[in-house]
């Protein structure tokens, strides 16, 4: 089969053309591993296939609308939830669950 009649397959089933598939993945790929803070973004570009951080980093701006830095610190605040409050602590006054009675 041709490069041709493939791409022109690809888009008719999935209604995307190849490189287009290929980079909506690559941009799943990156989402996900930029809601981890292990990953230097430098390596998850290379490992992504892109040349380098800053190519990498075009691509991820274009299609989600933030830099790759910013995304991460977004998901990581969102995860963390408000700053000074733990996630278990019940406000004063409230019922803890499942005891019953006011925490204290």
């Amino acid at each position: 089969m041709s490069r041709t009649a493939f791409a022109t397959h690809f888009a008719a089933v999935l209604g995307v053309s190849p490189i287009g598939y290929l980079f909506r993945w690559r941009m799943a790929l990156a989402r996900q591993a930029l809601a981890t803070p292990d990953e230097p973004i430098a390596a998850m570009a290379r490992r992504l296939g892109y040349g380098s951080a800053s190519a990498f980093s075009t691509a991820f701006s274009r299609s989600c609308g933030d830099a790759p830095a910013n995304y991460r610190r977004t998901m990581l605040l969102k995860e963390a939830g408000p700053v000074g409050i733990a996630a278990s602590a019940a406000p004063p006054g409230i019922e803890e669950r499942g005891t019953g009675t006011p925490p204290g």
